[in-house]
């Protein structure tokens, strides 16, 4: 939170939020009138892992894809009376550009902080957080063909799961640990991150 500037937030809200908004309210007639015809409508909304646990240093991403979810949540409460079904896919990390150019819009993040507040974190803890934020994430990326063939199954199934996680990673670590209490969760993430360097400001 302390490295983006509100636009940030505004701006990863305005895509990920308000941008299935007015979709969803575009096409919302449109699906009514499908379900009242062929008794099935379906809404898929491709949101993420990251709006169903989070993780530091990432939190305009985070709140869109946590109010995205609970959209969907509400649409499909809303819509169940109509038959029209609402699907989220909820992938892991995965090689798309959003993911693979992290490590370029990290520093670009990082260089246009003013001095004092660099000075405040300190060069030793930014490698840290690319150690944390960028390298360990590549590491164990997934092909994007897989997100692909989730959102075709979604649209194929007559009866799909109301919320479809993608990556093994997801699957098992991450939603064991979005079961967990809080306090076991930072610890979790704090035991899985190197945060053995303190931001300067504090040593």
């Amino acid at each position: 939170v302390d490295w983006v500037e509100l636009e940030d937030f505004q701006q990863d809200m305005d895509v990920n939020y308000f941008g299935i908004i007015r979709t969803v309210k575009a096409f919302l007639p449109m699906l009514k009138s499908q379900a009242k015809k062929y008794k099935l409508a379906r809404v898929v909304n491709v949101v993420s892992m990251a709006g169903l646990v989070t993780g530091g240093f990432a939190a305009p991403y985070h709140g869109s894809k946590f109010a995205a979810e609970a959209l969907s949540s509400c649409l499909r409460s809303e819509l169940r009376n109509f038959n029209v079904q609402v699907v989220t896919i909820n992938p892991s990390f995965h090689q798309t550009p959003l993911v693979t150019g992290m490590r370029q819009k990290v520093h670009e993040m990082w260089n246009r902080l003013p001095a004092w507040k660099q000075d405040d974190y300190g060069e030793e803890f930014f490698q840290q957080f690319v150690a944390n934020g960028v390298d360990l994430p590549e590491s164990f990326m997934w092909r994007a063909r897989v997100v692909e063939q989730e959102l075709l199954a979604s649209i194929e199934q007559v009866s799909p799961p109301p919320q479809i996680i993608v990556g093994s990673d997801a699957k098992f670590s991450f939603l064991v640990m979005r079961h967990c209490p809080v306090w076991l969760q930072d610890w979790m993430q704090q035991l899985a991150m190197n945060t053995a360097v303190k931001p300067k400001i504090m040593t």
